[in-house]
């Protein structure tokens, strides 16, 4: 069942989400234009972007979400679909970028993969504990190049505190 909730009371839920499930990542895209809302499925809140396009009707995204099990998202796409077309006259597009590995989603019912992605394949987490200089051997030649330029223009990285 899918429900509509005031999204600025679910950060706590959302801890185990990707960070574009985020009320900042939220209040980040309602300053960029998009509308951010938040719907419920099965106790879990997921964030829906929402954005009118002349001529096209009204474009949703959900970003990086939800995780769910692969099982479960014919279940959570018929309920997204269920729920725009009885709330929004011109639906368009409903974007979904689930946060799971690209080669495990198979997409459910109706459902088309695109052939071209505003979102990386996959997310790499990169162990920086280690040295810097064995990190940046590792990375190819025109990475490493791209570093050091960024160094060069002024670029800083600035250590956030733990909390």
């Amino acid at each position: 069942m899918i429900k509509s909730l005031q999204f600025k009371n679910y950060n706590s839920k959302l801890k185990s989400q990707h960070f574009q499930q985020l009320y900042t990542w939220a209040q980040f895209k309602q300053s960029t234009g998009w509308n951010p809302f938040y719907l419920e499925f099965d106790d879990l809140p997921i964030l829906v972007l929402s954005k009118d396009l002349p001529l096209i009707g009204t474009v949703f995204q959900i970003p990086k979400g939800p995780v769910l099990s692969i099982d479960d998202y014919e279940k959570f796409s018929q309920s997204v679909q269920d729920y725009i077309r009885t709330n929004y006259k011109h639906p368009a597009i409903l974007r979904v970028d689930p946060h799971i590995l690209e080669s495990q989603f198979k997409a459910p019912g109706n459902w088309q993969k695109e052939n071209t992605s505003m979102q990386f394949s996959s997310t790499v987490l990169l162990d920086i504990s280690d040295p810097l200089d064995p990190v940046l051997a590792s990375f190819k030649q025109k990475t490493r190049y791209n570093i050091r330029l960024a160094n060069k223009k002024g670029v800083e990285i600035i250590n956030s505190k733990k909390s």
